[in-house]
This record gives structure tokens, sequence and C-alpha cells, in this order.
């Protein structure tokens, strides 16, 4: 008997740990690159983008906030928080798997040809971070960043 309340006791504890972790570096082993300050605004240059998510971190005020940016399969740039509206709190972000955005939290999927502009269902998606293309980079603007800090405090 003193041998199951044991294991039941371990079970508990490495539940409870395993809940209560505050995981902000799962991405593994995928490039994790400070972005390039440029005029208020995160400069990033198209040649660097692929069908392969980069994720990208910038501190703002002290807090790290990270975000991802792909090339869907038919050319298309997205951009997106690496965190959703709805796990954010967890802090686990997303993970690629092939053609699809996967969500450390609730391992919901996600098709990077889908991903839109704005959360089109309600629950977990990549966070929508608004970039535009200009010349041969992607800027992405301080203030954008900042509007979602929230999600990366601790």
């Amino acid at each position: 008997m003193k041998q199951y309340f044991l294991i039941f006791f371990s079970l508990i504890v490495i539940f409870i740990a395993g809940c209560s972790a505050n995981n902000n570096s799962t991405i593994g082993s995928e490039t994790v690159v400070k972005a390039e300050n440029y005029e208020n605004a995160i400069k990033i240059p198209l040649s660097e983008i692929s069908t392969t998510a980069k994720f990208f971190n910038q501190t703002i005020d002290g807090v790290k906030i990270e975000f991802f940016v792909v090339k869907s399969s038919n050319g298309e740039i997205k951009v997106a928080f690496n965190a959703c509206d709805v796990c954010y709190g967890n802090q686990k972000g997303y993970v690629q798997e092939g053609k699809e955005m996967v969500c450390n939290n609730c391992k919901q999927r996600f098709e990077i040809d889908n991903l839109d502009v704005k959360n089109k269902v309600a629950g977990c998606w990549p966070s929508y971070l608004e970039s535009k293309i200009e010349g041969d980079s992607i800027l992405i603007s301080q203030e954008r960043l900042s509007e979602r800090r929230y999600m990366f405090e601790n």
C-alpha cells in the first residue's frame, strides 16, 4: 500500500510541476533572432524568410516579445505573435511541424497558408501581428509589438 501511495504522490508532483512550468523557450532548435531596430520599427530582410518559420524577439520596456515570420506556399508573408489570444497566459507559443504551426499549450494545429490578418475563429489562433513590406524588407512597428506586450509579461 505504501508503494502505491508513493507512486500516486510522485505522479501528482510531476503533474503539478508540468502544469506550473513557465516554458518561454519551447521554440526548441528553431532559429531565434534579435530583430534589427529601424526607425521605430523592426526591419527583417525578405531574403531571410522561407517556408520554415523564423522566430524573433524584441525587448520593450523589459519584456521580451516573441513573434514569428513564415512564407506560405503561395509566397505570402505571414507574421504572428508567438502567442495566441487564449493560451498566451501559459507562455508556450508555437512550433512548426511541416506546413502547420502547432500550439505548444493546447496542441491545436494551424495551416500556415490559412494564417490570416485577424483571429478568425474563437479559441486558439496565432495572434495577428500587423506588418508591411517595404522594398526588400518586412517592417513591424514597435507600437504594434507593444500592444500585445501583456501576453509576454510574467
